[in-house]
């Protein structure tokens, strides 16, 4: 997906922006998200990157880093990951390994992981444009047990044997 170039317009609003989503079909309570993308830019400062969860919880992965440095491959980003995504010279363009954002993942802890996750990445000046190559969301959790299939998970159903609203 090709990421617009930035709008020049009193501070940089609107910027270029994309949004990917990937839609989950299991429901498990998310207990871990770890996200991994590629990204291609000639000057990664001018990039932000949030991931969006079904629930509309926002991460910021990363804003205004890198400097005139270039692309994101294979930049995984997690909370358990030993170098933060803006400390540099540790972490440096082009960033490619396990990094931790600079949000925080673990806000997406116990949210339920079925739904529309998404990435959205904006370029925030001019005179640059890039490209998302790809992206994936890795959750961690346990699958809620449904007995009568009401969608009610057994853990708060008041009768895990029928089928009913509550």
């Amino acid at each position: 997906i090709n990421i617009p170039d930035g709008v020049d317009y009193d501070g940089g609003l609107p910027w270029g922006t994309i949004t990917s989503t990937i839609t989950v079909p299991d429901d498990f309570t998310v207990f871990d998200a770890n996200l991994t993308l590629n990204v291609g830019h000639p000057f990664d400062s001018d990039l932000e990157a949030f991931l969006i969860s079904p629930a509309t919880t926002q991460v910021l992965l990363f804003s205004g880093i890198g400097g005139g440095d270039d692309s994101f491959w294979g930049t995984t980003f997690d909370d358990e990951c030993p170098i933060g995504i803006e400390e540099w010279p540790s972490a440096a363009a082009p960033y490619t390994g396990c990094f931790n954002p600079q949000g925080v993942l673990s806000d997406v802890d116990g949210e339920g992981s079925s739904g529309s996750w998404s990435l959205r990445v904006s370029d925030r000046f001019l005179d640059d444009t890039g490209i998302l190559t790809g992206w994936q969301v890795e959750l961690c959790g346990v699958l809620q047990e449904d007995s009568d299939g009401d969608i009610v998970p057994d853990d708060i159903d008041n009768c895990v044997d029928v089928a009913n609203d509550d």
